[in-house]
């Protein structure tokens, strides 16, 4: 099985619901990150990152919404609003999924 990343938030090539969008550019968004899981990882992995670039965003250059390092090798779902306080830790003690 191939690496795949999977949401309940929003589909591949579609567009991100308010909810996910930020407050700026004139966008009135929650800025809230979207659930997130992955499967098909490949033996080895030592731990994931996650980053979130808009290139239709009107600066010129995108706009990176969030990035998220060190998730432990273990984790495989990210659940919506996990940027507030809920990210899991590599040194964390937590039953991740």
């Amino acid at each position: 099985m191939s690496f795949r990343l999977l949401s309940n938030d929003f589909s591949e090539d579609g567009t991100l619901p308010m909810k996910q969008v930020s407050n700026v550019f004139g966008h009135q968004g929650e800025n809230k990150s979207p659930h997130l899981a992955w499967d098909g990882v490949p033996e080895g992995t030592k731990s994931f990152v996650v980053t979130m670039y808009d290139p239709d965003a009107p600066t010129g250059s995108g706009w990176w919404h969030w990035t998220v390092v060190d998730i432990p090798a273990n984790v495989r779902e990210l659940p919506a609003d996990a940027a507030s306080g809920v990210l899991p830790m590599a040194s964390s003690t937590r039953p991740w999924s």
